[in-house]
């Protein structure tokens, strides 16, 4: 394969030929895939950026003692497909033989599992050895400089290696636009977890692949109650990325449940996609990440979870802006006894229990006519059943002084209801403006 031309973006493009290969991200920064030609022996890294494909380096590798697709294990064969990293490993953990640097791959993934192909230890490493032609036992060994090199593209779970026997070439306008094709297909299936029913669901995959459906029912009650609830129950997809090699395609992104203002992450999904009679169909779908230790994951664990979770999440910070709201009202009406309510029995603050904390309060009012104290920009920082930390813009006003800060609060359930635990402040940029008598 000849690919002594590239680094094009369009303009007079359509004389050249590149490989087989198109990414679409809709992230604002370039996109590094790395593809490996087994018949050559050659290593390329490519990056696309803003519908350009650009060459950046190719390097000499060395794959599998034996030609093929690697199918069990022990055949000292090179897997063919569209993989990702799943870990960096340093010299200090790796004997010589794998040189200064390996990452491992997911192999075998879903469509390795669904063809009943086994085998691991799938790496990309360098060597200590003298690089020579198909003289690894399946792995992809590079020299040690080429791998130290490369390494600055890999993020792991996230760069595909698509390895090949040969790769394919296409003219420039040949290779076909995946955004429109795999995104408007990928979001109308998304749009079927929110609100569609099983069979808006299951028409998206082929009937070679048809996933388990027993989660199906708990999902649907479980949407079903949550939207009850909260307004704008969703299903997001963020940072999606799309690989696409000859009819082969991997859909990778960040599913977002959202409701009420709040939202859980689910996990990072990943759809494989090819080109059916029937159009572009789904024959593989698996969650992955440091997490998941590989196989399918049904998405009712992690959907139904997050679903939940994002619940728990709105209800909580519903509650706690409530209890915020009341807190700042009695503070500004200067009813201690009532401000004292929002307090943590156990709170403490400059050395000073609850008890002498509202005491200094106290004390610090009679000095004013009037309290005025606002929150903005309100931010939770962690929430969760038991404890809950926010941030905000406070800003007080009385008739003799009046400041602006970031305030830190700590709250905690105390007897069922939200509590300062523990609380602070840092003055902002603005300095205090004292008020001028009469």
């Amino acid at each position: 394969m000849a690919l002594a031309v590239l680094g094009i973006s369009g303009t007079g493009a359509q004389a050249f030929s590149i490989p087989d290969l198109v990414v679409y991200s809709e992230e604002d920064r370039p996109q590094y895939v790395i593809l490996v030609e087994k018949a050559t022996q050659q290593l390329f890294l490519f990056s696309f950026y803003k519908n350009s494909i650009r060459k950046e380096k190719q390097w000499k590798c060395s794959t599998g003692e034996n030609h093929g697709p690697k199918l069990v294990m022990g055949d000292k064969k090179t897997p063919e497909g569209i993989y990702f990293f799943t870990r960096k490993y340093t010299d200090s953990e790796l004997a010589p033989i794998y040189g200064t640097l390996a990452f491992p791959l997911d192999y075998p993934n879903v469509l390795d599992h669904e063809a009943e192909k086994n085998g691991s230890a799938i790496w990309l490493h360098g060597t200590n050895k003298v690089l020579k032609d198909n003289d690894s036992n399946g792995c992809v060994a590079l020299e040690n400089g080429s791998i130290d090199a490369l390494a600055p593209y890999i993020e792991l779970y996230h760069t595909p290696i698509v390895i090949v026997h040969e790769v394919a070439e296409a003219p420039w306008q040949a290779v076909p636009r995946v955004d429109k094709a795999v995104g408007a297909l990928v979001r109308q299936w998304n749009d079927a977890l929110v609100s569609g029913t099983y069979h808006d669901y299951l028409r998206f995959y082929d009937p070679r692949y048809l996933p388990d459906m027993g989660w199906w029912k708990k999902w649907r009650r479980v949407r079903g109650e949550v939207a009850g609830e909260l307004p704008d129950l969703y299903i997001d997809m963020d940072s999606l990325l799309v690989v696409r090699y000859d009819k082969n395609y991997v859909a990778l992104f960040d599913q977002v449940v959202s409701a009420g203002g709040s939202w859980v992450k689910a996990g990072r999904r990943k759809l494989f996609l090819e080109e059916t009679t029937n159009g572009l169909k789904i024959v593989g779908d698996t969650f992955q990440g440091p997490e998941v230790k590989g196989g399918a994951q049904s998405p009712s664990n992690r959907l139904v979870a997050a679903c939940r979770n994002v619940y728990d999440v709105a209800v909580t910070e519903k509650s706690v802006r409530r209890m915020l709201d009341q807190w700042l009202s009695a503070w500004s009406r200067m009813d201690m006894d009532a401000y004292g309510t929002f307090y943590a029995g156990d709170f403490v603050f400059d050395g000073m229990n609850k008890k002498g904390w509202l005491a200094y309060k106290r004390k610090l009012n009679w000095q004013y006519d009037y309290i005025r104290v606002a929150m903005d920009n309100l931010r939770f920082v962690e929430t969760s059943p038991a404890v809950c930390v926010v941030t905000f813009i406070q800003k007080y006003e009385s008739d003799r002084y009046s400041d602006m800060g970031l305030k830190t609060l700590i709250l905690k359930k105390e007897d069922g209801q939200w509590r300062i635990h523990r609380e602070s402040w840092e003055a902002l940029d603005l300095p205090p403006t004292p008020k001028t008598e009469g």
